[in-house]
């Protein structure tokens, strides 16, 4: 049975926000704590990993020295007391301080441990010590190169990318990175949107007519030799189980095909569910449990399960612990083994303290919530939503995914004459 690893560690306590803000440390923390009272932690082929920070040269991957700099300094103000009026001024500058995303005491730190978290679980990976990872911590994907955006002040999956790529540069290695969160990847988009064909994005989100960040239409592909590598699958609101993983596994697997990745990076942001507070998706937690199977069996079948997983959105506390256990569990091949029910002591240890969006004893969602079922008695909406999703299905398979072949087409047109000459060599040299 494969190896999985699971990066954990208190560090990550230090990415907060604030107890106002959505974005709470408790959602991993909880399901750690789902993980560890399963035992799913001590199974013989999961290997707990500690991320460690990134450092500021694996930082300036992507993000601009004077950013980082700046992060850095308010960063040590906060340790010594209120911010200064200058770096409050200073902070609009780079999206930081109120609104989305307020300053906190070691943001700086925080957000390094993110991402050598995930940069820990991709060279594990990569690297052969495990087949797969699971980095809850991470998956801030709407972090830009010169500014803080949606929550996410360092973009781990777009810094972790290129760390591999520079660190492998003789094996032309391809890298897909799948995002099922309910916003857009905006950030891992623009990192990759120009200047390379080794990246291939694929992003399912709620539309950006509805939703933050308003980006991510189907339009939006890339540009020069990036042209086809970005895919995007805007959703409507109440996008339900079915027609989500009927558009999934009618474009996903033929994108995968053609492109045939080294390793998949997953964003498995969870805020797609029906009760989530902050987008407007339909899904149930059977249906995020589908999505993780499918990604993983991608994985599977065309680049040897190399797979990390990342965490991303939800706001729903109730929700994100049982999503990404079924997800830890799947990595770690024992998801049929989970219980039909949290068991009850379990139960009360991680519902403690707490009044609202209690975690209930099962996994499985009952069925969607009373307004996606009432919007599933419409006819009138199943028929606009199954013409919008053969819509999707057509023009990404259609207008995009042959930009993709031909490219790839040609790229081994350009290795296989190479290969042929090293053979002879070869040949030659035992004769």
């Amino acid at each position: 049975m494969a190896r999985t690893a699971l990066i954990m560690s208190d560090a990550f306590k230090a990415y907060n926000f604030g107890k106002q803000h959505p974005l709470k440390p408790e959602r991993v923390l909880l399901t750690w704590e789902l993980i560890k009272g399963l035992h799913l932690h001590e199974n013989p082929n999961c290997v707990v990993m500690e991320p460690r920070l990134a450092t500021e040269e694996e930082l300036e991957l992507f993000h601009d020295k004077e950013y980082i700099n700046f992060v850095k300094k308010v960063s040590a103000a906060l340790e010594k007391g209120p911010l200064p009026e200058d770096l409050e001024i200073g902070g609009l500058k780079y999206n930081l301080g109120p609104g989305d995303n307020p300053v906190f005491p070691k943001m700086h730190e925080g957000s390094s441990i993110v991402v050598g978290g995930t940069i820990v679980a991709v060279d594990a990976v990569y690297d052969g010590v495990v087949e797969n990872a699971f980095q809850a911590g991470g998956g801030l994907h709407h972090a830009q190169a010169d500014k803080a955006s949606g929550f996410c002040i360092y973009n781990d999956s777009v810094i972790a990318i290129k760390h591999l790529l520079q660190k492998h540069p003789r094996e032309n290695l391809k890298v897909l990175y799948i995002d099922v969160d309910a916003h857009h990847a905006d950030g891992v988009q623009s990192a990759f949107y120009t200047d390379t064909d080794n990246v291939l994005t694929i992003s399912l989100h709620e539309s950006g007519k509805f939703l933050f960040p308003g980006t991510g239409f189907i339009e939006e592909k890339g540009i020069g030799i990036h042209e086809g590598y970005a895919v995007n699958i805007p959703l409507l609101p109440y996008t339900y189980d079915d027609l989500y993983l009927d558009i999934f596994d009618d474009v996903v697997p033929r994108i995968v095909k053609a492109f045939q990745p080294d390793l998949i990076v997953s964003q498995n942001g969870v805020d797609t569910h029906c009760t989530d507070p902050l987008a407007q998706l339909g899904l149930t937690t059977k249906g995020q449990r589908e999505i993780f199977k499918h990604i993983h069996e991608l994985a599977k079948k065309y680049c040897k399960g190399k797979l990390v997983a990342v965490g991303g959105g939800g706001y729903n506390i109730a929700v994100v612990p049982r999503s990404w256990t079924m997800l830890f569990a799947d990595l770690l091949g024992v998801l049929d083994q989970l219980p039909a029910t949290i068991p009850a002591d379990l139960l009360q240890k991680l519902n403690a303290g707490r009044d609202t969006d209690l975690i209930p004893e099962y996994f499985i969602d009952p069925g969607p919530s009373d307004e996606i079922k009432m919007r599933m008695n419409d006819f009138k909406f199943l028929d606009e939503f199954e013409l919008y999703g053969q819509e999707m299905r057509y023009r990404v398979n259609n207008q995009i995914l042959p930009l993709i072949e031909k490219h790839e087409a040609a790229r081994h047109a350009q290795i296989a004459p190479k290969t042929m000459v090293k053979k002879a060599e070869k040949s030659a040299k035992q004769k």
